[in-house]
């Protein structure tokens, strides 16, 4: 889901301009493969996030079960995304694939936080459950790690930029009955404080 909003926001960044965006690895040959403008949107990696992370914890069990029932679940799974976006044009049209690279850091520039209401905001709405919040950073490989990753891709290098997009929540859709165990109630608490 989240990649495919980094998708349509950049579509929609780019209305009227014919350049496409895609969610695909790199064509083999940028020659022969390639027919029209495209910046091509590759995961390259994933990373759990360890710094912010949850314990276990007991949840309320959904009805019809009593308010004595709970759930243990485990924690969610917070996940880094390390994002390849290449402008590959027809052509060879290097100019442009660069003035396209360029316009798209300058629109991630301008905006580079996206909370649950700017979702609730696109339309239509709906599009991207639950994602919480997205914080897209540019991510400036080393030349030795730029050199690796086009190995790995067996594509020639052509304009690029990546990006660190965090922080992506994955969690199980559990049954209603699943990992539910009675607790006792807590009725009430007494206290009495008295000042001298």
């Amino acid at each position: 889901m989240a990649l495919t909003f980094i998708k349509d926001y950049l579509v929609a960044e780019f209305t009227g301009s014919g350049v496409g965006v895609s969610i695909s690895s790199l064509p083999k040959d940028p020659d022969t493969d390639n027919s029209s403008d495209n910046i091509f949107i590759t995961l390259l990696n994933l990373e759990e996030e360890k710094v912010i992370r949850s314990q276990p914890a007991y949840k309320p069990a959904p009805f019809p079960f009593t308010d004595t029932r709970v759930r243990l679940v485990n924690p969610e799974i917070r996940l880094n995304l390390y994002l390849l976006l290449t402008a590959q044009f027809k052509k060879e049209n290097y100019l442009s694939s660069l003035r396209y690279i360029s316009k798209t850091i300058a629109t991630f520039q301008g905006r580079n936080v996206f909370t649950k209401d700017y979702f609730a905001s696109m339309i239509p709405p709906g599009d991207y459950p639950g994602i919480e919040k997205l914080i897209v950073e540019l991510y400036s490989p080393t030349f030795e790690q730029n050199n690796q990753i086009w190995q790995i891709l067996g594509s020639r290098m052509m304009p690029f930029v990546l990006y660190k997009v965090r922080m992506i929540v994955l969690e199980d859709d559990y049954d209603d009955d699943d990992f539910v165990r009675e607790v006792p109630l807590v009725q009430a608490i007494n206290t009495d404080i008295s000042t001298s």
